[in-house]
């Protein structure tokens, strides 16, 4: 079932967790990844996914819209500790 479910779509290649506070949080972004590339780090909290606000959702309602089919370009809004503004990484 995992093989068939890759083969349907692709995420950004990160874990995500929900905090204790309701957040969505990034673990780790995988080395390679898109997610990697644009400068997603550990600690960054994902407030919104292509511009809608995602943060009140959990971790797996937050990663069902990232997951696009191969190619399609998703927009992630992170917050970070130190950066007083919403952004995108890089």
């Amino acid at each position: 079932m995992q093989r068939r479910q890759r083969a349907q779509y692709y995420g950004v290649g990160m874990e995500i967790v929900g905090d204790s506070d309701g957040h969505v949080v990034v673990m780790r972004p995988f080395p390679g990844s898109p997610a990697f590339n644009a400068g997603f780090r550990r600690g960054d909290i994902i407030s919104a996914v292509d511009g809608k606000d995602v943060s009140k959702l959990g971790s797996n309602d937050v990663s069902q819209p990232a997951a696009r089919p191969r190619g399609t370009q998703v927009r992630v809004t992170v917050k970070r500790e130190g950066v007083a503004d919403l952004y995108p990484p890089k």
